[in-house]
């Protein structure tokens, strides 16, 4: 198990994840990743087209960045190649 961490940015402002949760890999943290924005937006206020979730693993690399305003389809047929690919440590 990993530590990853999913951290909202919207530019202006960022939400840091600072506990992570414990998932067995990129892939369910790409699954993980999927829901959270998908529960985000269902709750309502997430739906600024500048919104977009960054998951770093536990070495602090960021692995994805997931738009909240891309289509979301859950389920196994996703893998982390859909995603965009962020080459260093992402800060925001």
């Amino acid at each position: 198990m990993s530590r990853y961490h999913f951290a909202i940015d919207h530019g202006a402002f960022c939400h840091q994840d600072e506990a992570g949760t414990e998932l067995p890999d990129d892939s369910a943290a790409w699954d993980y990743a999927l829901r959270v924005i998908r529960e985000l937006k269902e709750g309502g206020g997430y739906d600024d087209p500048q919104l977009k979730m960054i998951v770093t693993n536990s070495s602090e690399r960021a692995i994805f960045t997931i738009p909240f305003a891309r289509r979301q389809r859950m389920g196994r047929g996703i893998s982390s190649s859909q995603s965009h690919r962020l080459p260093s440590p992402m800060i925001c």
